[in-house]
Parts: C-alpha cells; structure tokens; sequence
C-alpha cells in the first residue's frame, strides 16, 4: 500500500535526484574545461635563429613573410607585400629570390602560400586568383585557376593534388589536378558570408586532409575518400572562449575576425595556434597540440620570446625544428626544443 509520506518521500527522493545529476554535469564540464587549460606541456622551444633579409644583401629586406614552409633542407616563404618567393638555406646562410611583381608567368601579386614536392613548386596569389606552378628550378609550367576566388592558403596532397576553398563560389573545398581539372568537391561551409568561410588546409601523408575555419572554432578532418572522419569544436578552450567574447565586444564575427591563425600536421599530431594568446599570460606563445586520430587535445608546446610575435605559415623539419613567418616584425623564425 502507497502512504501519503512514502509518495512525498518518492517525489523528494527524484529531485534530490535530478538536482545531484545536474550537479554532476556542471562538475564534469567544470572538469573537462579545467583540463583542456592545463592539458601537459609536451615540449619548450627557444628561438634560435631570425632572419629579415636575403642573406649577403643588406638591400632585400622582407617585406611581409607568410610562410616558412620546410622541404628538403630549404625554407620557402613568400613575401605578400613584396611580390616575390623567397628560398633560403635551412640554417639561413644563403638564400635566392624567385619572380618578380606582375601578371605572367613567374610574376606575382599578393603571393599568400607555397607548397613544395619532390618535383614541384606551387605558389598560390591573393590577387590574381590562381596557384602558378614551377619545375624544381622555377621554369613555370601550369596555371590552376581558382575562379575569382582570391586564395591565401592551400594543401597538397601526397598524389600532388591541389586542394584550395572556394569562399566566394560555392563554399566547398576544390581538388584539382596539376592540369587544373576539378577531381573532387567536398566540404560544408557556414552560411555565405565568405569572411566567415576562410580555412587553413593542411594534409597528413597518408591523404587526409584537415580544414581549420579561421573564423569559426571548428576543426575538421576528412580521410582520403574525403568523407568527414571528425570535427572538433574548440570554444571550450579558453584562449578560444576569451577570443569569442573580444570578438562580440567588436563588431561581432560577421566582420570576419580570427580565431585560428595557422595549423600544421607533424608525427600525426595538429599543432595549432589561436589567435589572441599574450606572451605576457602564457610565457611566450602557446601552440595546442591535437591528435590526428580523433581531434583530442593531447597537450600544449611553449615557444618563448619576449616580443609578441604573429605566427604564419608553421612547419617542422625531418625532426623537430620549428619554422615559422612573423609578418608583424617582417622575419623568419626557427625555433628548437629547448634543453634547459
């Protein structure tokens, strides 16, 4: 027989229940949130070496680096303002420039990325709309096109493929081949606002292929078939959640501000740097670490300076030097593990 009291007891005994469950929510998330910001420092870095000239000429000095992109024990970056492709020696030491401003063949306007392969060099322009590409010593060979869309970044693919997104078409990644025919189309975009639909491409050897939204706190990996294997949302992190709250005190995201700044894929890892991280708060700048395999935060890597510095156009060499652009103090870094 039911009681009045144990029917009192029962309904009391539930909301103690659902209180102690939400309770229990709050704490995992507090949990989750807490280690997310004090994920283990896997490895410091100190700047070894700066360079902000061609090396033996006291006359070329960079304008505005964008990449420092490793190949085979050469650095190549290209200067967006200056209009030309800089190559220079792994330790700095020597160094040639490559093209010159203009429209044609081997001339360059905006130059915003470069990649590199056993055979190949691409270079992609931000005001002319396509990736020039040139044989190993920089005879131009190919135009790929990207129809209007200004391009400031793409991938290459171990098969050679170009990957690039199309902000101001179809919102989709493209892959052409070195022809510049369309292979595949893939990807989602966020409305068609295209200042919200610029990306960062990166690809893994095995042909995967990882998009990070500069302005929007996703990261995306798709595999070979370039299906979506993960998506990672990233406001939990909190250089993210305080970028996300400056962005709202601004003009509000439509205008298109950062949240991502650059990626790079090095021994199945994502390393990945978030605009907006004071030296002053983290003792240099912080790059987060995240496995390829699931888009998990696995750790976090310091690398000190004592100037603020905009990271750009990040690769590792065979090991683990790390190069990268500073456009805001006009240099190329590298930067080694530290064995202190």
């Amino acid at each position: 027989m039911i009681t009045a009291d144990n029917s009192k007891n029962s309904a009391t005994f539930r909301i103690v229940a659902i209180f102690a469950i939400i309770i229990l929510i709050g704490v995992f998330i507090f949990v989750k949130q807490r280690d997310l910001e004090h994920e283990p420092l896997i490895a410091i870095y100190e700047i070894a070496k700066t360079i902000d000239h061609l090396p033996g000429s006291s006359d070329d000095i960079f304008e505005m680096p964008w990449n420092a992109i490793y190949y085979d024990g050469s650095i190549y970056t290209t200067d967006l303002s200056g209009n030309i492709v800089i190559r220079l020696d792994y330790d700095f030491s020597r160094g040639e420039i490559i093209g010159r401003e203009g429209r044609g063949p081997g001339e360059f306007l905006g130059p915003a990325f470069i990649r590199v392969s056993d055979n190949a060099v691409y270079v992609a322009e931000a005001n002319n709309a396509r990736i020039q590409i040139f044989d190993k010593k920089y005879t131009f060979r190919n135009y790929i096109h990207t129809r209007w869309s200004p391009v400031r970044t793409f991938g290459l693919s171990p098969n050679n493929t170009v990957l690039t997104y199309s902000w101001h078409q179809d919102f989709l990644v493209h892959e052409y081949n070195e022809s510049g025919d369309t292979l595949a189309r893939f990807g989602a975009a966020f409305g068609a606002n295209p200042n919200m639909n610029r990306v960062q491409i990166e690809t893994d050897s095995r042909d995967n292929v990882y998009i990070a939204f500069l302005n929007r706190p996703i990261i995306r990996k798709y595999n070979s078939r370039r299906n979506l294997v993960w998506e990672k949302d990233v406001s939990n992190l909190r250089v993210v959640s305080e970028r996300l709250e400056e962005i709202k005190r601004l003009d509000g995201p439509e205008e298109g501000y950062n949240i991502i700044s650059d990626i790079v894929v090095h021994k199945d890892r994502l390393y990945t740097h978030f605009t907006g991280y004071s030296p002053k708060v983290s003792g240099g700048i912080k790059i987060y670490i995240f496995r390829t395999s699931d888009g998990e935060v696995e750790g976090n890597m310091i690398i000190r300076t004592d100037i603020a510095r905009a990271i750009r156009g990040m690769s590792f060499d065979d090991g683990d030097t790390l190069y990268f652009a500073d456009p805001a103090n006009a240099e190329i870094v590298k930067s080694v593990i530290s064995d202190r």
